[in-house]
């Protein structure tokens, strides 16, 4: 019995679990961020005022890189599909294209794994072209009941497995690729967006103002010199008094 498993799906897993690892990181510190922001103080900023527009900047600055992100991440955590004919040499198909590229980039490491395919086939075009032959004349030995029909059928089952090998390759090989060369711009796209949401968390609380000292000569004189918001430690004003034998004396 043959075994149709693919091999290379525990290492496919792997890589999309770090994916999804980075993709957590960058989420939960944009939590933490924005757990400390404060809407309400935003609201009270006049739009004129520098703080408001740096945290409006910051803000949409911040969820434009996160979604950034996510959109550049998200491929990765996707099924990869592959088909036996996006293996063949086509340049009118590869002209332009993010899959084009990703093709391409798969044809050459294909073209440095020559165990991947049998002897004597040196590009995917023959293995293809070799196999297709092969269900033909399978297919008219079966209806002529030709005796070759146990060797051909035999033949045509080893080329089949080995296009099943090197689609299963090739589609660990397409998620690596893409995790590979989006890994940096999604580093570069979390960072923005962590720096926005904190230029978006400083803008948007601003400092209280100090607090004003109330404490006034008239205030102290009415009695309220020692109780709160005065300052007790304020010295007390000359209050003068006149008295009817010495005139008027400073008493304090």
């Amino acid at each position: 019995m043959r075994n149709n498993a693919d091999p290379y799906a525990t290492a496919l897993s792997e890589l999309r679990t770090t994916a999804k690892w980075l993709a957590s990181v960058f989420s939960g510190a944009a939590g933490l961020v924005l757990a400390g922001a404060t809407f309400s103080n935003l609201g009270a900023l006049e739009i004129t005022h520098p703080r408001f527009q740096i945290a409006l900047i910051g803000l949409v600055s911040g969820v434009f890189f996160l979604l950034l992100a996510a959109r550049i991440i998200v491929p990765v955590l996707t099924p990869t599909e592959l088909y036996a004919s996006e293996l063949r040499d086509c340049p009118s198909r590869w002209r332009d294209g993010i899959r084009a590229r990703e093709l391409r980039k798969l044809r050459k490491i294909i073209a440095t794994h020559k165990d991947l395919l049998p002897k004597g086939l040196d590009t995917p075009d023959t293995l293809l072209d070799r196999r297709a032959r092969l269900s033909v004349e399978v297919c008219e030995a079966r209806k002529q009941g030709s005796a070759d029909l146990s060797a051909l059928q035999e033949a045509f089952n080893d080329l089949d497995r080995h296009v099943r090998s090197l689609l299963y390759f090739g589609r660990f090989q397409l998620a690596y690729i893409r995790f590979r060369y989006r890994l940096d711009a999604m580093i570069f796209a979390g960072l923005c967006a962590l720096g926005g949401l904190v230029m978006f968390t400083w803008a948007a609380n601003p400092p209280d103002p100090p607090a004003a000292d109330t404490c006034t000569p008239a205030a102290c004189l009415s009695g309220q010199a020692y109780m709160p918001p005065c300052n007790p430690f304020t010295p007390l004003p000359t209050v003068p008094l006149r008295c009817p034998s010495r005139g008027s004396t400073g008493v304090p």
